[in-house]
């Protein structure tokens, strides 16, 4: 474990898959604690923290069950590097789930310098006999919602709101997603990377308890995945996505957030 300390930032980091275990501001986790938790359909799952991985949605269009094969990487050990006090960088290999388990050299880094925490996953085509990958790396975001509510906002406009709603898929023409999450206040995710080259952002949004939200900014619509035409990486070539998340806690979640927008 890694702890890395900025202003009002503290953030502990598990060497073991890249994962952000527990994220403060000013005190108050923003994140809900890994943990075992039962879910919808009385099933028993592991919540929390943020953590990178590679979504894989199936080979069949509508059938986006991505909850239990999601990704790998969370069950990888890294070679951890501790930058400074604000930067953390793990590197490890990892397999692309899919029609065949093609390695991938992975580096994840944390950084709360920028008045929040910034992550940042880069991957290396690892197998100089594989031609190219289909790839969409992604970082889930698992936040805490005390109160029990949680509110998206995409384009100043908010989209969703409430205790339970079932796994979605949004498309923003905008690229700052803010979610509510009630005394903890709203965050603000900033993509960046790869996902600037993209015409769209699209978000995967979920919760089968009221304890948390998932939000996970996506590089490709899981339709556009399952019928392989999303981003290829060939051997020898890279693609890096970032996040920059940041708290307001002057916005909670029982004031207008479009009306203090503008004053």
């Amino acid at each position: 474990m890694t702890e890395l300390k900025c202003g009002f930032e503290t953030a502990v980091v598990s060497a073991q898959g890249a994962w952000v275990e527990q994220w403060m501001h000013k005190g108050t986790p923003v994140l809900f604690p890994r943990q075992k938790v039962m879910a919808a359909g009385a099933k028993e799952r592991e919540r929390g923290g943020i953590h990178p991985c590679f979504p894989f949605y199936g080979d069949a269009l509508g059938k986006y069950d991505f909850l239990p094969r999601h990704g790998s990487l969370y069950a990888r050990a890294g070679a951890e590097k501790t930058c400074s006090d604000t930067l953390t960088e793990i590197a490890f290999q990892a397999n692309f789930f899919g029609a065949s388990r093609i390695p991938c050299d992975v580096t994840i880094g944390y950084d709360l310098s920028y008045g929040g925490l910034t992550e940042r996953m880069k991957v290396v085509l690892a197998d100089p006999l594989s031609a190219e990958a289909q790839i969409s790396p992604a970082f889930r975001h698992c936040f805490a919602t005390p109160t029990g509510v949680a509110t998206i906002y995409a384009d100043e406009t908010e989209i969703v709101k409430g205790a339970d709603f079932g796994p979605r898929y949004l498309k923003l023409s905008r690229r700052i997603l803010k979610v509510g999450l009630g005394g903890v206040g709203v965050v603000e995710i900033i993509p960046g990377g790869e996902f600037l080259n993209s015409r769209d952002l699209f978000v995967a949004i979920s919760r089968d308890n009221a304890n948390y939200v998932y939000v996970e900014p996506l590089l490709v619509h899981p339709e556009t995945y399952a019928a392989g035409k999303s981003t290829r990486l060939r051997h020898g070539k890279s693609i890096e996505i970032s996040c920059i998340i940041k708290v307001q806690n002057e916005l909670p979640l029982d004031t207008d957030w479009r009306e203090r927008q503008h004053t």
